[in-house]
This record gives structure tokens, sequence and C-alpha cells, in this order.
């Protein structure tokens, strides 16, 4: 498919014609799959769980590291409020001082943590997704292990 795209785009850059509906989903196809040929697939890492006290010294160590060995994007993983509060923390203070957009966070509370669900714990959680560094809800859901 990618030949035949290429070889559409080609036609049509070098022989310009009334394009129809077919011919103009072709080209964003293909327009669409050569980008993608030029940029190799990024690495996100989607589990980064940074909150753990052992890291409290030395995340920002641990996130270049990461940087450096090609991942491009870091979620840190909120699992309790706490969590979620610290790793958006984080997240602002990385873009502060960077200047990187790079290290986002969920915020949620984990299945064990259930127990600390009250009224205002949903309410704290909406109020931490409206920040852009919040990208999505997790923790959450159930867990059997």
């Amino acid at each position: 498919i990618t030949e035949v795209c290429s070889q559409e785009l080609e036609t049509s850059i070098k022989q310009p014609r009334v394009l129809t509906k077919s011919s103009t989903a072709v080209m964003s196809l293909s327009t669409t799959i050569l980008s993608m040929q030029r940029r190799p697939p990024q690495v996100v890492d989607v589990g980064v769980n940074l909150g753990n006290k052992a890291f409290k010294n030395h995340w920002r160590d641990v996130v270049q590291r990461s940087l450096d060995a090609g991942v491009e994007t870091l979620i840190l993983t909120g699992t309790s409020l706490r969590v979620s509060r610290e790793s958006l923390a984080m997240a602002k203070t990385w873009l502060r001082e960077s200047g990187k957009s790079n290290l986002l966070v969920t915020v949620g509370v984990h299945p064990h943590d259930a127990k600390s669900w009250n009224s205002s714990t949903e309410r704290q959680l909406r109020e931490m997704l409206e920040d852009p560094l919040a990208v999505a809800v997790g923790e959450c859901g159930l867990d059997f292990n």
C-alpha cells in the first residue's frame, strides 16, 4: 500500500488534475504513511512509579537516564491522592527546570487504597485533571491480586 500511495502522490504532484474524493483520500493516506515512515515510533513509558520515597532525592536523574536511553515521554502513575499530587508537582518542576513537557501524570486511587476514597476524593482528582500535565485517570479499577 505504501508503494501505491507513494506513486499516487508523485503522479498527482507531476500532473495536477481535478481530485475525486477517492484520490483525495489516497493522497491523504499516502501523506500520512510517508510521514510515519520518516519518523521512528516514539517510546513512551506509561507506568513510571517515582512516588516511592526511594526516588525522592534523585527522581530527576532517573528521568534523565530514561531520556538518554531513548524514552521520549514518561507518564508518572498516580496511585493515591498523595502520590498523584506529588507526581503532578514533579512534572511541573521538570517542565519549569527543563522547559520540556515530556513528564506527564495520571491521577487516581489504586484499588488497594480504595478505602481512602471519601467525598472529596473525586473533586480533588478532577481538580488535578484540569492541569495539562495530567493526561489520564489511573490507577483505578479492580485489582484481584
